[in-house]
């Protein structure tokens, strides 16, 4: 955004919002923006009695609010006023329904910033209240200068013509004085300037000829239109009153252009409809656009097309450059829609084109797949911006209406559910809508919210499965496997959960509690003779970046009184390979401790060998998925042996997962594998059935 001129930038600003975090992001914003004035109130009341003290010159106002609404607000604002001049109020609201927004333009509002704050957008509508308030405020004032000038000098015409005259030369605004007859008799410069014609050709001429007002227009303020002399045409405030000059009525008239602020005004009503980067439909048009169609019952299409890796170029290259190629994706969108479809800009990197049914009913048919795909084409085909060759992704969700809705905005939602679950389903970029997704979302958001609760209603169970020496079958070990038995979903498998775990950060508390929950138990087992023992846990990639990590291991291990020998860590290729300068400082910290680290699944990840060395390891574990087919696949038993060969050149252990035949264990043997786990010998197990597993398997000495 431009610099802001001095008047704006000296603008007293007051939010009003009852989330203090929104009041804290507009502040941010707005102290960014370059606004040395801003107060923000989360109390309504108060904010009441703070602009009855001292009037701000603009409220960023909230409608829905405990107490006072915002509604409420804005009338005893309009009472503090007095009803004098435009209401300094722009609404906050995630309301987008006509009624909340009639409402508060009935109530004298001058604009709306939509939730959740895009910032563009936000500060291009503050700064242009702001300006309009300012002329607005500097035309007022004139106006009352010149009136309380006229008011004065007209009781003193008679005998002070040339006073008058001084006033006429000088005054900014156009003023003219009109005779009994309708005729103009005096101009001023500012008349000449604006009419662009000398005052001796406008002299005689009827006033409707310029103005178009009757030569005896009442006294009072009014808009008309004006016309030059060359036959140009522009916009003109009024204020009209009438003067006795030996007993006939003559007119005095002083106007000004308001072109500017006309202008002004259709910028703000263009943004009221239109995204203020691409130029394109907001979603208030696209939704009242579809919201037509529905209503006139004519079935179409909505396509949700969702671009990805505009913000990754904004990081590198800058917002200008990301701001022109999303202008540029938009008029290549309106370039692919074909036909009379809409196009709209619906936040962020998303757009939504609304398709209605063309008259052979095509839209509705095979062809809006052919128009889905043109949309992506027209996205990931290569963009030159400003000398960059830059490419992006993109995903389109459909939804057809009515068959996936009524409603507006619940049609263009479920489009873009269609892009959620289609990315999750690994589609190839064009996903139709289906109720099963919204029935699948429905049982995410359950988990997701039954699983934040999890940990502390003591719902989640740590199951043990053993490690075998295969060569002596005695028992060296156990990894802790970690089970959700929910009181009404029932057993929840944890490849439900725990994907939902760590996309929602809460695997960072389970991981937690598994690790102090499995060091509790293995001192409870070492307490009954089994001291060799030494407990595995699985620490997720999430996990794994967690800063304190190294200090929450040294804590569960001290509150369960457990030797660091007795626990082993085992983390992915893939949350090492991650950031490995990074791996290798926190791995190093265990090692010191005495924790020993295992990579679990190895061979299904991306390790360099070069790194590998680097990492202070003490365990290679086979992925089971290599284990599987040992018997009769050469291949995995080659991939076996590399393992068992390389993990002997480092100095590590090496344990396979997934064993569950005789043949699998005597394979393994063969090559020289000596630890495993699976099936074979037991699943995972509850507490007191390891227990009993152990009095039958020896530790081994």
């Amino acid at each position: 955004m431009n610099a802001l001129p001095d008047a704006v930038r000296a603008a007293r600003i007051l939010i009003v919002d009852d989330n203090p975090v929104n009041v804290a992001l507009l502040e941010d914003m707005l102290e960014i923006e370059g606004y040395d004035h801003v107060t923000g109130m989360t109390d309504p009341v108060a904010a009441v009695a703070a602009f009855e003290e001292q009037p701000f010159d603009l409220v960023l106002l909230d409608i829905r609010m405990p107490v006072l609404d915002g509604h409420a607000v804005i009338q005893r604002l309009r009472g503090i006023l007095g009803g004098e001049g435009p209401l300094p109020v722009i609404v906050l609201t995630a309301q987008t329904d006509e009624e909340t927004r009639m409402r508060a333009l009935e109530s004298g509002v001058r604009d709306f910033i939509t939730k959740p704050f895009d910032r563009a957008e936000a500060m291009h509508r503050i700064r242009n209240t702001l300006e309009v308030q300012a002329l607005w405020r500097e035309r007022r004032d004139q106006a009352i200068v010149l009136e309380r000038v006229v008011e004065t000098r007209t009781e003193e015409l008679r005998v002070r013509e040339a006073h008058l005259s001084s006033v006429l030369n000088n005054a900014p605004d156009i003023i003219l004085t009109v005779d009994p007859e309708g005729r103009i008799s005096e101009v001023n410069p500012a008349a000449e300037a604006a009419f662009q014609a000398p005052a001796g050709d406008l002299r005689g001429r009827p006033l409707v000829d310029l103005l178009g007002l009757p030569a005896r227009a009442t006294n009072g303020t009014v808009e008309c239109t004006a016309c030059r002399l060359g036959g140009d045409e522009f916009p003109l405030e009024c204020s009209i009153s009438h003067m006795e000059l030996e007993g006939e009525t003559w007119l005095v008239l002083i106007g000004r252009d308001v072109t500017k602020r006309k202008m002004a005004e259709q910028e703000m009503a263009f943004l009221a409809r239109h995204d203020p980067i691409t130029e394109l439909p907001n979603r208030t048009a696209v939704l009242s656009h579809l919201r037509g169609l529905l209503e006139k019952d004519v079935p179409g299409v909505v396509f949700y097309v969702a671009i990805q890796g505009l913000r990754r170029i904004g990081d590198t290259l800058g917002h200008a450059v990301s701001e022109k190629l999303l202008r540029v994706a938009g008029e290549r969108l309106e370039g692919a829609r074909g036909g009379a479809r809409m196009v709209g800009a619906w936040g962020g990197a998303d757009f939504v084109v609304v398709c209605g049914e063309d008259s052979d009913g095509s839209c509705c048919r095979g062809d809006a797949a052919a128009i889905a795909q043109s949309l992506r084409t027209a996205i990931e085909d290569p963009f030159r911006i400003d000398g960059n060759e830059l490419a992006l992704d993109c995903r389109v969700g459909m939804a057809r209406f009515p068959a996936d809705g009524t409603e507006a905005a619940r049609v263009v939602q479920r489009a873009g559910l269609a892009v959620f679950a289609g990315r999750a389903r690994a589609d190839a970029g064009v996903t139709l809508f289906d109720p099963e997704m919204e029935e699948a979302i429905g049982r995410r958001h359950v988990l997701e919210r039954e699983l934040r609760h999890a940990v502390e209603r003591d719902e989640l169970r740590l199951l043990y499965q053993p490690k075998i020496d295969l060569g002596t079958g005695r028992v060296i070990g156990m990894e802790a496997l970690v089970r959700w038995q929910h009181p009404e979903l029932g057993l929840v498998s944890p490849a439900q959960f725990i994907p939902v775990a760590e996309e929602t950060g809460v695997i960072v508390a389970i991981g937690d509690w598994v690790l102090c929950e499995a060091c509790r138990q293995a001192r409870v087992w070492h307490d009954a003779g089994h001291k060799e023992l030494v407990v595995a846990v699985n620490v997720s990639g999430r996990q794994f970046r967690v800063h304190d990590l190294t200090d929450r291991i040294r804590a569960a291990l001290s509150d369960a009184g457990l030797s660091p020998q007795a626990l082993e860590v085992e983390i992915t290729e893939t949350a090492v390979m991650g950031d490995v300068s990074d791996a290798v400082r926190m791995l190093n910290e265990w090692h010191d401790m005495g924790v020993s680290v295992a990579i679990d699944d190895f061979g299904t990840g991306y390790s360099s060998l070069g790194y590998l060395r680097q990492l202070p390891l003490t365990t290679l574990k086979i992925d089971q998925s290599f284990v599987r087919d040992l018997p009769d696949g050469d291949t995995d038993r080659a991939v076996a042996r590399t393992i068992l060969q390389l993990a002997e050149v480092l100095n590590l252990k090496v344990v396979a997962e997934g064993i569950e035949t005789p043949a699998h264990v005597d394979v393994l043997k063969g090559l020289g594998c000596h630890l495993g786990q699976g099936y074979h010998y037991a699943r995972p197990l509850p507490p007191a059935d390891f227990q009993a597993f152990l009095e039958t398997h020896k530790v081994e000495a």
